[in-house]
């Protein structure tokens, strides 16, 4: 319907000879919903893999898709499925398959057996969190398994032949030959992601530590090192040799003979890099340059640009939504405005001031694709490097200009006389051994990287919209007048003045959504099996109680992917405490991000030290950032902050003493912190993990201060909680359980839910119902759940 309306006002305009300048985006936006259908609200098939995607166990038959990828003791592929559980009947569809163990050996094309449990992916359900199950539709993966160590075979080698088994073959070779000629792992990682795309050999340490240095964007090959390449293929290698033609040049074809070599050398080195998507994206607008060249055309940056994106959205649009997309369009696009606005050309330049001006290029070259891709930076990693701008004029250089392209010219030696190969490669990994030695440098730099809050996409547009605004204005400033500029100005100074009033209106939005409020705010989080909920105070007072979290961190940062992006969504950067009410790892690790990357005022936990390696981390990150961290004995038992009542109702002071002892007071649950919220009418209970002995000494201690409106179920709805006795002195209106989907502990349980049932509770799960938030001014709670 709206591809009909916009054409029939496209016709109605052409015909009518009016302005129609804006009116192909109407166009292109119906033709590009039309486009995204399949992903969005697919069709499938009756023999589909997703059908059979029900969180059970099937044997599973496929042939393997992409290059398997290995990190943290877990290999990961895509795969095609073929048969299910030995039936005869064709199975279709694609899988993402996470197998336990190193199974790097496979390559695609392999047909291999497995048995796992299939389930669909599934979102964490809360305010501005990740897509995940949007992410996995645009790569066309509808379902997900599990493989433990001994159940996956290879059933046959792929039969892949002719150039993708020779560059298969060829890429194995490359990566060998780095490995025994790198003096350290992380060299030889480095070296090969820059050279074959293989990145699986990058510790998340050298991540992190490239992330804090702002040269992350290193690690994957992009349009950076595709131009570079090309640069020195056309620029350098081929004017030198092509020279010597005197056909080419009485004909005037060296430009055209130098841009083709430049397009076959970026083809072969996409080739042997994989051909990322990131890496497509910088070859269809290497082709589209090398044509326009071919033509005898001056090359137009912005048209170039534009055409480059409009063909991978006509090949593939969901691209559009793809984070590499976005980051590589918005900076070369601000690179190439920014330019073509303020003039800076090198002119008649000579000697000295020729170079100065070359390394003043570069850094504005720097700083333009830094302001360009900064509210996306932020929005999706939530975090900035200060120090990317310096280190991007020492990094970019070195690594790109000398150990890449020595890099390249060893694999070509190799091709030829393996031995200088491997020497030029021993060389070029010596080198970047080097440049590695200057990263942590860097990286420790006074305002260097750091967690800021997310902006919304309100404040992304506006930020563009100013930022186009202002480069136009500063453009059309050198320029004779003329109507058409003077309209543009016209428009500029417009979208400046609306920008900036929507700005304002917006910051004074999240002042008063921050500090401003009156009231009482409560969100218990979806993360999965475990707990965390945040609280705000009026007036802008935070805590946090728990953050959930996995058993293994490396598998799935729950504090870094769920519970920071809601903190900083909300646009909140300090906790003024931290609240651990027991160190189990569903409670604890996701504390570990928040007290290493946020800024916390104080942190309270029982005392109780469990004796692993996720505890002593939080001990010490706490620590060295010098956090307030008082002895238990040492909490206030109750105070008032913003006007809300917080007790500290349970463990009692000398637990120390009787946790000891042994018996149920040794266990890790019964030592969970319990604390209520009272706002004049309203209140609300957070138990823990305490179980049926600790709630008989709860009910003993406490008495009539237990009574609560809201109680977030003890242990997850645990059969070893919510007794009858427990039940009778809180006496809640509402109870919200947080609990994994499906999880393998089976919490909730049913009779425990049927308890709450009986006494009349209304019942709110994060598993069902997604993130709960409740807002009270003391009265009745508001309670909305983020999925009805």
């Amino acid at each position: 319907m709206a591809g009909i309306t916009a054409s029939a006002i496209l016709f109605y305009l052409f015909h009518g000879r009016k302005n129609v300048r804006f009116t192909p985006l109407l166009l292109f936006l119906a033709l590009g919903c039309l486009a995204i259908l399949p992903w969005v609200s697919p069709c499938f098939p009756p023999n589909h893999i997703v059908f059979s995607a029900d969180n059970t166990r099937h044997r599973v038959t496929g042939t393997i898709c992409d290059l398997p990828s290995f990190s943290n003791n877990r290999t990961r592929f895509i795969l095609r499925v073929s048969a299910l559980d030995g039936l005869a009947d064709p199975v279709t569809g694609q899988i993402r398959v996470t197998a336990f163990g190193d199974f790097s050996a496979l390559a695609p094309g392999d047909r291999i057996f497995f048995s796992g449990k299939i389930r669909r992916p599934r979102n964490f359900s809360n305010p501005g969190g990740f897509d995940y199950e949007r992410f996995m539709a645009f790569r066309e993966i509808w379902a997900t398994a599990y493989v433990r160590k001994g159940t996956l075979r290879r059933l046959e080698r792929g039969s892949l032949s002719g150039t993708s088994a020779s560059v298969r073959i060829f890429r194995g070779q490359i990566r060998a030959m780095i490995r025994s000629v790198a003096p350290e792992a992380a060299s030889a990682g480095i070296l090969s992601a820059l050279l074959i795309g293989d990145k699986s050999g990058i510790s998340p340490e050298l991540r992190d530590r490239f992330s804090r240095a702002g040269i992350a964007h290193l690690l994957a090959i992009s349009g950076l090192h595709i131009s570079i390449i090309g640069g020195i293929i056309a620029f350098l290698l081929c004017p030198w040799v092509l020279a010597r033609s005197e056909t080419l040049l009485w004909r005037g074809w060296l430009q055209k003979a130098a841009a083709l070599h430049a397009l076959a050398g970026i083809l072969a080195y996409g080739l042997i890099s994989g051909l990322s998507p990131a890496t497509q994206r910088a070859l269809i607008m290497a082709v589209a340059l090398s044509l326009i060249l071919w033509v005898s055309r001056e090359p137009d940056a912005i048209n170039t640009l534009a055409l480059a994106a409009l063909v991978i959205l006509i090949l593939h649009p969901p691209a559009l939504f793809s984070i590499s997309f976005q980051l590589s369009f918005a900076a070369v696009g601000t690179i190439v405005y920014g330019f073509s606005c303020t003039g800076w050309r090198s002119g008649g330049k000579q000697g000295i001031a020729y170079l100065k001006f070359r390394i003043f290029q570069f850094t504005a070259v720097s700083l333009f694709a830094t302001l360009g891709t900064l509210p996306l930076t932020l929005f999706y990693f939530h975090q900035f490097s200060f120090a990317g701008i310096l280190s991007n004029l020492v990094f970019i250089p070195l690594i790109c200009f000398v150990v890449l392209p020595m890099g390249l010219f060893a694999i070509l030696s190799y091709l030829i006389l393996p031995a200088a190969g491997t020497w030029l490669m021993s060389l070029s990994a010596i080198l970047l051994t080097g440049v590695l030695r200057l990263v942590p440098w860097f990286g420790d730099l006074p305002l260097t990287a750091s967690d800021t809050v997310i902006p919304s996409v309100f404040e992304i547009i506006c930020y563009y919209a100013s930022g186009w605004a202002i480069l136009t204005l500063i453009g059309r400033r050198s320029t004779a007048p003329g109507k058409k500029k003077d309209d543009l100005q016209r428009w500029a100074r417009w979208v400046l003045a609306l920008s900036v009033v929507a700005m304002a209106g917006d910051g004074l939005y999240w002042f008063y959504e921050r500090f401003w409020h009156d009231d009482l705010r409560v969100t218990v989080i979806d993360v999965g099996q475990g707990s965390s909920a945040l609280v705000e105070f009026p007036g802008g007072t935070c805590m946090l109680i728990d953050g959930g979290g996995f058993y293994d961190n490396s598998a799935f940062d729950v504090g870094k992917n769920i519970v920071a992006p809601l903190l900083l969504g909300k646009k909140i950067r300090t906790l003024d405490a931290v609240v651990l009410s027991h160190p189990d790892g569903d409670h604890l690790n996701g504390l570990l991000y928040i007290v290493g990357h946020l800024h916390v005022k104080q942190v309270w936990a029982s005392g109780v030290k469990k004796a692993n390696r996720n505890y002593r981390n939080f001990a010490e990150t706490i620590a060295r950032n010098g956090t307030d961290a008082p002895a238990f004995r040492d909490i206030p038992r109750s105070r008032e902050i913003g006007g809300v009542h917080l007790d500290l109702l349970y463990p009692p002071p000398d637990f120390d003493a009787r946790s000891g002892a042994g018996g149920w007071r040794g266990k890790c649950n019964n030592t969970s912190l319990v604390i209520r919220l009272r706002c004049t009418a309203f209140s609300v209970l957070f138990p823990g993990d305490i179980e049926a002995e600790a709630e008989a000494d709860l009910v003993r201690r406490a008495g009539d201060k237990l009574a609560s409106d809201i109680l977030i179920a003890p242990h997850h709805g645990s059969k070893t909680s919510s007794t009858e006795e427990f039940l009778n002195a809180v006496s809640p209106d509402t109870v919200i359980v947080s609990a994994g989907w499906k999880n393998r502990f089976g919490c909730p349980r049913p009779s425990v839910i049927q308890r709450y049932r009986a006494r009349g509770c209304g019942i709110l799960r994060t598993d069902q119902n997604g993130a709960i938030c409740i807002r009270s001014d003391g009265n009745l709670p508001d309670i909305k759940p983020y999925k009805k």
